[in-house]
């Protein structure tokens, strides 16, 4: 039998306040004696739905609000709180400006370490799925050429011939 869901209005008020009074999402969550995982299983719904529309497999119309009220709530405890610093900056306290600088570049190193992974991720993917091709522009005698590697059977093949070497293949 499936369980009762958690989700009421007073466990969406108690996140959305402590997310506004500047706490972390787990803690959030947890001050609201909501389940992490339970947590995210809302919160990717109603993403999923925002995103996606209400056809995409995972969305949940009830859950829609919530991700949006979430994502404002984050927004305006930062925005609150680099408020804090600057006038702690502005007032000569140059570790409130050493520290507002800090927070704007963590940010941008957590976009491009995201996007990096991303990638990563999808090169892996590709990679076991034996359909990526490793491009890679050289040069020949001052000629612009493309160089790149074509998959050649692979020595697990099951057809009991040798494999072929795998050597690069150039086209001009």
């Amino acid at each position: 039998m499936p369980q009762p869901l958690t989700y009421t209005d007073a466990a969406r008020e108690h996140v959305l306040m402590a997310l506004r009074a500047g706490s972390s999402m787990r803690d959030a969550v947890g001050f609201a004696g909501v389940e992490w995982r339970t947590f995210l299983h809302w919160l990717k719904a109603g993403r999923r739905y925002v995103e996606l529309g209400a056809d995409a497999d995972g969305a949940d119309v009830r859950f829609a609000q919530l991700a949006r009220e979430v994502d404002q709530a984050m927004h305006a405890s930062s925005v609150a709180l680099t408020s804090i610093m600057r006038t702690a900056a502005n007032a000569g306290d140059w570790r409130a400006a050493d520290r507002l600088l800090t927070h704007r570049s963590e940010r941008q190193r957590a976009r491009a370490d995201l996007r990096r992974a991303r990638a990563d991720a999808t090169v892996a993917e590709q990679r076991a799925a034996g359909t990526l091709i490793d491009r890679t522009d050289v040069t020949s005698g001052g000629a612009p050429m493309l160089a790149f590697y074509v998959p050649r059977k692979r020595a697990d093949d099951d057809d009991g011939s040798p494999p072929d070497d795998p050597a690069p293949v150039a086209t001009e």
